[in-house]
């Protein structure tokens, strides 16, 4: 009997001791997430699901990496594309994928061939009418990604900088979308608190002056356009107004910026459009559950990394001012760097430096020769070139965070600032991390975590990370080379700008005060003489205005200023970002991007200055500009040439069975010669040509031939024609593919300089089309006119 009591006994205690070993854990537990929440500002859900192990599985991994951007025809919203439903991870395993069933463009209400790069105001948009602009027009399928625009506002600054976005109540943006009519108030776009606009993935400005920036997808299947309805009437008659200011090189008395980002797809390519998931009471519901979900991972998405469930365990290495490259990573065999986080310290005092540009990263993949990193400050890669402000951009930014660190003996604190990079870096052999610093640098701390995954991706479709920095001053004379790949096919995903000390320019026109801000975007791709992209200012690109006024300090999911000089005071400085996650800008063979000079004729390049000279001119005050892109590249050309027509070459023609087959005037079909007509927007070069062409009206019909190398995974046909100032502001014909209905080719804005216009326009035939087919007719049947020159198709490999 006293062995049972005893053995009672033993009992209770061993339950009691349970129980509070049970509540002690709980109240740890609680203590351990209210230090936590507190620390990092998080949610107690993400706190909570930090604790468990999330990563993601390797089944899960072999799907992110799946070759579904070449071989999939329906493409899902790219927002959902960028998370792991039920997991709580931002994933971007995409983006290193080859995507050559996307063509991109950015149409823009930038005057396209104006002798004057500076004159005058845009307001060149698709149509006009008594209160309204069309922005943008297209025909399906497509998805358009960002939306800028900077409605028509007072010119007087003082008034300007006093609005507010009550004071756009009344103006519109519409979206018709395969037929259906979507308005939104450009109040509701900039306060950015109602579906489907929702910070932080709509820009979130205090003031108009800013101006305006969406990035959520809308796509459509058949038709898009966007138009701005003001809440006044316009001047009567308002492109003649644009027009005769635009020649006479004055400011016009309204200006309406704007800019639509979209890719555009193959015929037959499936797309969720926006209007049959709006129209569904079910669809739109779970778009805006999809959409919440997506904004509350990049609310903070340093906690929502693909690495996420990962222990953050930091690696110090000390690296002193001018010390070659020290080794900080290496892998052997195939992988993914799936994440990196890092922290800078003072080596001395153990301090975080907020300026990490003293440190450079470079790095190999697969032995190459070249590094596809090549000395990027650390500082450009994470925004952390001045200071330590926060930025929560969606595939890299800083934020704070709990890390422990390999070495004990470290005197480091383990929640500090760090910077998280999320875009993926693909090896199939090896991977070397160096990080050097510049001569007579205090020595730093690089503390630095590499997330590596097994690798699935096909290597024959899969690209190389890249990152290319490039520095200059405040040189206006020519214009700057941003980026420049030929042989290879890939994407940028991604361009980082730092205007440092820049004053503005006394005793000269209002608009060369600012000269080195009017420096516009301008993209050439896959050979294009004429420009993809031309935008309308330097800091329009990044979706903001009047030199990024009320601007300072502010970051978003995909665009942002993460650094910035005291408001408004001189000389002024902005460090700042655009994310092309989702709508990276595919190429097949090259691209060429650049921004623009803004002298009058800007045909040379300004030459780039060295790293060390760029770190002079700051230590200075000097003027000084810098340029970073991340792009996707492999080395080997997407796209052969196989076949070219020449209109107007009687041997070319007959070669290519070209044959008119209805004519609606007796001059229809007629030859034309263009000589010395540069082509649109080249700002870099100063070419002259002579080309030979036919012009067509509607109710012509024409066809010929091409041939083309089989199999193939599609092709791409591109139009070389001429503009002329008279005739339809957008081009627009039918066209059949070997005798099948392929849809409507649109080119939205024509020219008004007779000296500017040769342009090109490409288009997606689909593998479906083509894949076995050894040559291509063509019919084309205008409804405007139609001043071709060529058409070239080229085969997708």
């Amino acid at each position: 009997m006293a062995k049972w009591a005893t053995t009672l006994q033993s009992w209770f205690r061993v339950k009691t001791l349970y129980r509070a070993s049970v509540l002690a854990s709980m109240m740890w537990l609680c203590m351990t997430i209210f230090l936590y929440r507190t620390a990092n500002d998080l949610s107690i859900h993400s706190v909570w699901n930090s604790f468990g192990p999330t990563n993601i599985s390797q089944q899960q991994l072999q799907h992110l990496m799946a070759d579904d951007d070449i071989t999939v025809p329906i493409l899902s919203d790219a927002i959902a594309k960028m998370t792991i439903p039920n997991l709580g991870i931002l994933s971007f395993f995409h983006l290193p994928k080859r995507k050559s069933s996307i063509l991109y463009t950015e149409v823009t209400s930038a005057n396209r061939d104006t002798s004057y790069p500076l004159a005058p105001d845009f307001t060149f948009h698709v149509r006009y009418d008594e209160d309204s602009v069309v922005l943008y027009e297209d025909f399906g399928p497509g998805c358009m990604f960002r939306v800028y625009l900077f409605p028509s506002l007072p010119t007087d600054y003082d008034v300007l900088r006093r609005l507010t976005s009550a004071d756009l109540k009344y103006s519109f943006l519409i979206f018709n979308i395969d037929g259906a009519d979507f308005r939104y108030s450009v109040q509701q776009l900039m306060e950015a608190n109602d579906w489907p606009f929702l910070y932080p993935i709509n820009t979130r400005h205090a003031k108009p002056v800013s101006g305006i920036g969406t990035y959520v997808p809308i796509c459509y299947e058949k038709y898009a356009s966007v138009t701005y309805k003001h809440r006044e009437n316009f001047p009567p008659n308002l492109f003649n107004v644009t027009v005769n200011c635009s020649r006479d090189d004055l400011l016009c008395p309204v200006h309406v910026y704007s800019a639509v980002s979209r890719h555009k797809y193959p015929v037959g390519t499936r797309v969720e459009s926006f209007a049959q998931m709006a129209r569904s009471v079910t669809s739109r519901q779970e778009h805006e559950s999809m959409l919440n979900d997506a904004v509350s991972l990049l609310r903070q998405p340093s906690e929502h990394g693909p690495d996420r469930g990962e222990r953050c365990l930091l690696r110090c290495v000390e690296v002193a001012g001018g010390r070659d490259d020290v080794l900080v990573y290496e892998h052997g065999g195939p992988g993914v760097v799936s994440a990196l986080k890092v922290r800078v310290f003072d080596s001395i005092t153990g301090l975080l430096l907020p300026d990490w540009t003293q440190l450079l990263l470079t790095a190999y993949f697969d032995d190459t020769a070249q590094p596809q990193i090549d000395h990027v400050p650390l500082g450009s890669l994470f925004g952390a070139t001045a200071s330590l402000n926060e930025f929560i951009g969606a595939a890299v930014g800083r934020g704070r965070k709990f890390c422990a660190y390999d070495n004990a003996r470290l005197n480091l604190p383990a929640t500090a600032v760090t910077g998280y990079l999320y875009f993926p870096m693909p090896f199939w052999r090896s991977a070397r991390f160096y990080v050097s610093s510049a001569p007579g640098a205090r020595p730093q701390l690089m503390c630095a975590q590499f997330s590596v995954v097994g690798n699935f991706y096909k290597e024959a479709s899969t690209a190389y990370f890249h990152a290319v920095k490039t520095y200059y001053t405040d040189d206006v004379s020519g214009w700057r080379d941003v980026l420049s790949v030929n042989n290879s096919w890939g994407s940028v995903v991604a361009l980082f700008l730092d205007v440092d000390n820049l004053r503005a320019v006394r005793n000269v026109p209002l608009s060369a005060r600012w000269a080195a801000l009017q420096a516009d975007a301008v993209i050439y791709v896959d050979g294009a003489r004429s420009a993809t992209v031309l935008g309308t200012g330097l800091e329009d690109y990044f979706s903001y205005a009047h030199g990024f006024a009320e601007a300072e300090n502010t970051t978003y999911s995909f665009v942002g200023v993460y650094h910035s000089a005291p408001k408004r005071a001189e000389p002024l400085t902005w460090h700042c970002y655009r994310l092309h996650v989702l709508d990276p800008i595919p190429f097949r063979n090259q691209i060429q991007f650049v921004m623009e000079g803004t002298g009058s004729r800007f045909q040379r390049p300004t030459r780039p200055i060295s790293y060390e000279k760029h770190k002079a001119r700051l230590r200075s005050g000097a003027a000084a500009l810098s340029h970073m892109v991340l792009y996707y590249a492999r080395a080997t050309p997407g796209v052969t040439r196989t076949d070219h027509i020449m209109l107007g070459d009687e041997s070319s023609e007959l070669t290519h069975r070209f044959k008119m087959l209805r004519k609606s005037k007796s001059d229809s079909g007629v030859t034309f010669h263009v000589y010395q007509k540069r082509y649109l927007a080249a700002v870099n070069a100063d070419e002259t040509f002579n080309r030979t062409g036919r012009v067509f009206y509607p109710g012509d019909s024409f066809r010929f031939t091409l041939k083309l190398t089989a199999p193939n995974r599609g092709a791409l046909l591109r139009r070389e024609f001429h503009s002329q100032p008279s005739g339809s502001w957008s081009e627009k014909a039918k066209l059949w593919l070997n005798d099948h209905y392929f849809g409507t080719w649109l080119v939205p804005m024509g020219v008004l300089s007779r000296d500017y216009t040769l342009r090109h326009d490409d288009l997606i035939l689909p593998a479906s089309d083509t894949h076995a087919l050894t040559e291509v007719t063509i019919e084309i049947e205008p409804a405007t006119e139609w001043r071709d020159i060529s058409y070239t198709l080229s085969a997708i490999h």
